[in-house]
């Protein structure tokens, strides 16, 4: 049973709100003093008043800090010691903004060795854990920025790079196996090559794609994530030409053929050098066909209307280049499609270029 104590207010703080926690049993409460300060406190008992004292010391400590600007903070009394995980509105070192590699913010742990630092690090879409004793803002910083270069230029030693131990869990209630690290947006422009029956009516195709993409979604393994996958969601428009046909008897009247495809896409992201990466993908889609073709029947040619919705599946890579710190990525490949009509499957090799913006 959890006991929510108005004995917070005996530290100058009051209770805002209550709500049911992430830690498994537990209330989440978060707390206001008398200049607006705030924090959010969780836990399954009211801790005792030798913990409730180093929370709120925890929390002087980190705004207490002059390069790194802390989102509120929230604390979880677990029994083997007090987490406190935080967002940041800023985190700069020797002028160089660390936000980009901290997507997951900071987490600490404040425990029998003391307070300790574990939270992910990720650099070249890789993510890395790193656990360490907290000395003071100064020498975290430098651990940050020395792990980083050690990755980013791997003749750079790393001046003291940790990972968590399987004995040492994430902050309770908080996922530890998985990462998200930012999502991204772009445009591709779109060549088809029409194959097998279709492609003796169709000529080829252009059209254009607009793609919402997740990164680097994983599962962890001694501290580093073995297994990540991308993510897409991709839609557009292709327009087919009619091909030309010097058979007098395969003349038939084709007023349009334009395809709308929906596709969702697993890529699985290989580093070859620096920002340049290659990514293998498998999909799925659902298409739209609008299409006006010849067909040959033992009754002769016969003209086929197609005006319906069909599941699709494509196979195939792409490669990328991560500019500009990972912020905009650019990318080309090529992908094999198979779209199952009724009247007949629409094969095609789909060749693609473009660029995005990530977030």
């Amino acid at each position: 049973m959890v006991v929510s104590g108005a004995n917070w207010e005996e530290h100058g703080m009051r209770i805002v709100s209550r709500n049911t926690s992430t830690m498994a049993g537990a209330e989440r409460i978060e707390l206001r003093d008398g200049n607006g300060r705030r924090i959010t406190v969780n836990y399954r008992t009211y801790p005792e008043d030798a913990r409730r004292r180093r929370a709120l010391e925890l929390e002087a400590v980190f705004h207490g800090w002059r390069r790194i600007s802390p989102e509120p903070v929230e604390f979880f009394f677990a029994d083997d010691g007090i987490y406190a995980n935080m967002m940041t509105r800023r985190i700069t070192y020797e002028n160089k903004n660390l936000m980009p590699y901290l997507p997951a913010g900071l987490t600490f742990c404040d425990g029998p060795d003391g307070l300790c630092y574990r939270f992910r690090i990720l650099v070249n879409d890789t993510s890395y854990r790193l656990d360490r004793k907290y000395i003071d803002e100064e020498a975290l910083l430098r651990d940050i920025t020395s792990f980083i270069e050690s990755k980013e230029n791997p003749t750079v030693m790393s001046a003291g790079q940790g990972t968590y131990s399987s004995d040492r869990p994430d902050v309770p209630g908080m996922g530890s196996g998985y990462v998200k690290s930012g999502i991204s947006l772009h445009v591709r422009a779109n060549y088809l090559t029409p194959l097998g029956d279709i492609g003796k009516t169709f000529s080829d195709g252009y059209g254009a794609m607009a793609v919402v993409t997740l990164h680097n979604m994983g599962i962890s393994l001694n501290g580093r994530d073995r297994v990540h996958l991308d993510f897409s969601l991709s839609a557009g428009y292709w327009k087919l030409k009619k091909k030309e046909i010097n058979d007098p008897e395969m003349n038939c009247n084709i007023d349009h053929a334009y395809i709308i495809p929906i596709y969702l896409m697993a890529h699985v992201p290989f580093d070859i050098y620096g920002g340049i990466f290659l990514a293998p993908s498998i999909g799925v889609g659902y298409n739209y066909n609008s299409m006006d073709y010849c067909k040959m029947t033992v009754e002769g040619v016969q003209q086929v209307r197609v005006r319906e919705w069909a599941p699709s599946l494509t196979g195939g890579g792409l490669l990328g280049w991560r500019l500009f710190g990972g912020s905009m990525i650019a990318t080309a490949g090529v992908e094999y499609m198979a779209m199952f009509e009724r009247e007949r499957n629409v094969l095609a090799l789909v060749w693609h270029a473009g660029a995005g913006l990530k977030f």
